[in-house]
């Protein structure tokens, strides 16, 4: 069977210029030396899944850059944007494949995808700076960081400036407010009201992740 990396190489010698289509993924297939049986072994839904494999492989990619790199003597904010710098920076190196990507992928058909797709980043990172969060934070830190990363992609996506510099400070500016959002999280938590309504988010989750590994 064929490389799944190798056959995103190949794919992405078209895409900038053809998108993600089927046209491009019978290419791929021709080209890599496999029937269009054998790529949808590997690729379900074709062209689809093919472009959602070469999102994955660029994060965990950036799961590798972030665990070599990062810096734990750094306050979170900064590490937190380091991460998403990191995962943009990646994806600069293929940016009309990006760009098509997202065209696709702000169909109607493609919600679920979409969601995935960032929720998956969210997690990927979140992972790779070590969280260690078990409560209902767990899934707060994830949806909070899923908005400033798509934010920031789709605000990348016109950004011509030297170094995304202009996307860095874009960045910054969302973390700042995740960051202050955090702050008045925490006075909320240690209130009296706070303290009862996280004892019964907790005991839901608790639940939820009890059903969950079952």
């Amino acid at each position: 069977m064929a490389d799944t990396n190798q056959l995103i190489k190949i794919a992405l010698k078209h895409v900038p210029f053809e998108g993600w289509n089927e046209q491009v993924f019978k290419k791929t297939c021709l080209e890599g030396k496999i029937s269009i049986d054998q790529g949808k072994l590997l690729f379900p839904r074709s062209s689809t899944d093919l472009m959602l494999s070469f999102i994955k492989r660029d994060d965990k990619e950036t799961s590798n850059l972030i665990k070599r790199k990062d810096n734990t003597e750094e306050k979170y904010r900064d590490r937190i944007l380091n991460a998403i710098f990191c995962r943009i920076n990646l994806a600069e190196k293929n940016k009309e494949a990006y760009r098509k990507a997202m065209s696709l992928l702000a169909l109607p058909h493609m919600a679920a995808d979409n969601a995935a797709m960032i929720w998956n980043l969210s997690d990927t990172i979140w992972v790779a700076l070590d969280d260690n969060s078990t409560d209902i934070n767990w899934y707060t830190k994830r949806i909070s960081l899923g908005f400033v990363y798509s934010a920031a992609l789709i605000y990348w996506l016109g950004d011509e400036s030297d170094g995304l510099k202009n996307t860095k400070g874009f960045l910054e500016r969302r973390i700042q407010n995740i960051m202050e959002f955090e702050m008045v999280k925490g006075k909320f938590k240690n209130s009296k009201f706070g303290r009862e309504f996280m004892r019964g988010t907790s005991k839901f989750y608790s639940i939820m992740n009890t059903q969950k590994n079952e």
